[in-house]
């Protein structure tokens, strides 16, 4: 018998595989899907696994510290390899010393989702000139309204769609005039901001961009609950694309979104279409988590399941 080339003891001389080629190729994609942990091991299989697995290894990249070895094998790729097989980066940028090592993702093209989690003063500086992905999440530097000014023409946001951006001040006061080149970005469907954030701007991001579809105003913290609550009885603006959100944890969000699945942006998408269909009536505003609940403005609550 012969599986991928491999010889077995019984047979002397196999030069097909037992399996149909895409078949063989199914299988071995899919157990690597299911399970990453396996695919060090599949790679060794033979040299055509190895060619379709090997992608899946480096297609979701999360960082977490300078010591990522999946950086050092990629940098030791040839330049397309790596310039088209990472596709979705997360990056936890809560110390300097991850710098360089995020520095070295600058070349990485085919990036179509970056989030990068921290409280840095600035982002690396070659990925906002050399990147263009469609999704992006950053954190705002305490001085939001600088931050803006500073950072919002960088090329990175050429070809954003989906935007999400975080901020720790609770007490930011910032306003529209800071932020007007959010208007000018030409792809900009999907706008995520936290409360302090939203406050300031949001009515005139929802009046200014053109094609902007879904603005969510985004909880994180559990604790936060009751804050989203009272936001959904006195929301900022009324608009029928305004979702209030309790979103849950940000990397595993982060995650089921690469996957192709029900993430935060893709619940909120339900949540404004089901309004637009006049299922759910222009007071619903708040969607909580996976369960999708909703909170009326005279406080109701509704759960229409996972």
């Amino acid at each position: 018998m012969t599986f991928c080339g491999v010889e077995s003891p019984s047979l002397p001389t196999p030069v097909e595989p037992f399996l149909p080629l895409d078949l063989e190729r199914e299988i071995f994609e899919t157990a690597a899907v299911q399970d990453k942990t396996m695919i060090p091991i599949l790679l060794r299989v033979c040299h055509r696994v190895n060619n379709w697995v090997e992608p899946m290894l480096y297609r979701v990249l999360i960082i977490e510290n300078e010591d990522n070895s999946h950086i050092a094998a990629l940098r030791s790729k040839p330049p397309h390899f790596r310039q088209t097989m990472v596709r979705h980066v997360f990056i936890d940028f809560t110390s300097s010393a991850m710098k360089p090592v995020v520095e070295q993702l600058s070349d990485f093209y085919g990036i179509e989702s970056l989030a990068i989690d921290g409280h840095q003063k600035e982002a690396p500086s070659a990925f906002l000139d050399t990147l263009h992905p469609r999704k992006l999440s950053l954190w705002v530097a305490s001085d939001a309204s600088q931050w803006a000014q500073s950072t919002l023409s960088r090329p990175i946001f050429s070809l954003v769609t989906h935007l999400e951006l975080y901020h720790a001040n609770d007490q930011e006061n910032t306003s529209w005039e800071h932020w007007t080149t959010l208007a000018s970005f030409p792809a900009l469907t999907h706008l995520s901001l936290v409360k302090s954030l939203a406050l300031g701007i949001l009515q005139d991001a929802l009046q200014h961009c053109q094609h902007l579809e879904i603005a969510i105003i985004a909880f994180w913290d559990p604790s936060f609950v009751d804050q989203a609550l009272d936001l959904a009885q006195d929301p900022p603006v009324s608009d029928p694309r305004l979702v209030i959100m309790m979103v849950g944890n940000i990397m595993d969000d982060w995650t089921i979104g690469t996957q192709g699945g029900n993430d935060f942006w893709r619940r909120a998408e339900t949540f404004v279409a089901q309004k637009r269909l006049g299922k759910l009536g222009s007071s619903y505003l708040s969607l909580l988590s996976n369960a999708i609940g909703l909170i009326t403005t005279t406080g109701s609550q509704y759960f229409l399941g996972d």
